[in-house]
C-alpha cells in the first residue's frame, strides 16, 4: 500500500468511518481510495478538500505537518461554520460536535451498506425476472412442439384408422 493510502486510511479511521462511506461522501469512485497515489488526478484531492476541509491536503500528500488543519472555514447552507483542530464550534451551538458528526458518518455509512444491499437485491430479482421470462418461453415453445405432435398423432391414427376401414369394406364377401 502507498504511503498516501495509508494515511488517507488513518484519516478514514478517525472518523469512525467505511472507505466506502467516505468514498460516497466525497462523490468519488469506489475503490478509488485504494489507488490514491500522490500523482492522483487534482480534481480527486479537490473532492476530498470539498468533503473533509479538516484534512490537510499537503499532509496526506506528503505526510508532513499534521493530518488535521488547524483553522479552517467550510460553508455550508449559507451559514458559516468554523472548525478548529477538529472540535466544531458552531456559532450559537454548544461544543460536542464531533460525537454528532461521528453518528452521522456512523449513520451515512450503514445508508450506504443498506443502498449497495438493495441494489444488489434489485439486480438479482432483474435476473431473476430475466430467467422466468426464459423459461416461460421455453415452456411456450414446448406446448407448440407438443400441441404440433398431438396434430401429426391425429392425422397418423385418422390415416391409419381409414386404411383400416376401407382394409375390412374390401375384404368382406
Amino acid at each position: 500500500m502507498d504511503a498516501i493510502q495509508d494515511r488517507l486510511t488513518r484519516f478514514i479511521s478517525s472518523l469512525n468511518s467505511s472507505v466506502l462511506s467516505f468514498e460516497n461522501r466525497c462523490g468519488i469512485a469506489p475503490g478509488t481510495v485504494s489507488k490514491m497515489t500522490a500523482n492522483s488526478r487534482p480534481k480527486t484531492f479537490n473532492k476530498i478538500s470539498d468533503a473533509f476541509p479538516q484534512l490537510n491536503i499537503d499532509w496526506l500528500k506528503t505526510g508532513e505537518g499534521e493530518m488535521l488543519r488547524t483553522n479552517y472555514t467550510q460553508t455550508i447552507h449559507g451559514g458559516e461554520k468554523i472548525v478548529q483542530h477538529g472540535t466544531l464550534n458552531i456559532q450559537g451551538e454548544p461544543q460536542g460536535g464531533n460525537e454528532m458528526l461521528s453518528a452521522l458518518l456512523r449513520t451515512q455509512d450503514l445508508l450506504a451498506q443498506t443502498l449497495q444491499t438493495l441494489t444488489q437485491t434489485q439486480a438479482t430479482q432483474a435476473a431473476t425476472q430475466a430467467t422466468q421470462a426464459q423459461t416461460l418461453q421455453l415452456l411456450t415453445q414446448t406446448q407448440a412442439t407438443q400441441a404440433e405432435t398431438l396434430q401429426g398423432l391425429t392425422k397418423s391414427q385418422a390415416a391409419m384408422l381409414e386404411k383400416l376401414l376401407n382394409h375390412q369394406s374390401y375384404s368382406k364377401p
